[in-house]
């Protein structure tokens, strides 16, 4: 089972994924369930943006909204997946943890930890513990490891996620492609979710740009600024535009 939490805002009918899924409320949250494989769920937000998310199987994800913003964005196995089984008590205390530094550090519109190496090294290893019970934890270790410019340690968050059965998240595959000898283009036409994540993310795209779609740069320009990538009212356009013609 896969799909996502909305909470915060009211949900908004959309046409390209109306008869893969189903919608219905529950503890005053809007409950979407993905009956087919899809990479990326593009959730309609009620002024007129589109928020991209990643669709991990065996996984629900929680998105949490203020005022049309999102707050936080985070995964939990679902409950018919062997992770839920195995992790169940650990959800509570070591992952919510981990969630609130990642909060703390993401005042602003971006995640960011400190200057100090040996702090970001710390806070990545810290952070990348139990990221099979939350991918997201994964997501926020790469990018400090990447900070603090421990590549190795990126490949191996992004080694451990390409062994999984769900996909690597594009910004693991994306930073790990910095430093990767040889770029793994399928891993990245197969990441979830079909762009980065993160708003900070995108300023990587400049570096390779021949690894990525070039659609990817065209609407790099229509993002609100935020923590996570939510498109304008024109890039929703344009992106489901492309949805039309089957090319995302």
């Amino acid at each position: 089972m896969t799909g996502f939490t909305i909470v915060g805002i009211p949900f908004i009918e959309n046409d390209y994924f109306k008869k893969d899924v189903q919608i219905f409320s529950e503890n005053d949250a809007v409950q979407i369930r993905i009956r087919i494989n899809l990479k990326t769920y593009f959730l309609d937000l009620p002024n007129g943006c589109l928020l991209p998310l990643a669709v991990l199987p065996g996984f629900i994800g929680t998105v949490v909204f203020d005022k049309d913003e999102v707050i936080t964005v985070n995964y939990i196995p679902s409950s018919m997946s062997l992770n839920a089984v195995n992790g169940v008590n650990e959800i509570n205390n070591n992952v919510e943890e981990r969630r609130a530094i990642i909060a703390a550090k993401s005042k602003g519109g971006t995640f960011r930890i400190s200057e100090n190496i040996e702090e970001l090294t710390h806070t990545a290893s810290y952070l990348r513990m139990h990221k099979n019970l939350d991918p997201s934890l994964g997501l926020y270790a790469a990018y400090a490891y990447s900070q603090a410019g421990k590549f190795e340690d990126v490949q191996s968050i992004y080694d451990y996620m390409k062994r999984e059965p769900e996909p690597v998240l594009f910004d693991v595959a994306m930073l790990n492609e910095l430093s990767a000898p040889e770029p793994d283009k399928q891993v990245l036409e197969n990441a979830s979710p079909f762009c980065p994540m993160l708003n900070q993310g995108w300023s990587y795209l400049t570096i390779n740009p021949e690894f990525y779609d070039p659609f990817l740069i065209e609407i790099s320009k229509f993002r609100i600024p935020g923590l996570w990538t939510t498109f304008t009212p024109e890039g929703s356009t344009l992106i489901k535009q492309k949805l039309k013609d089957s090319q995302i």
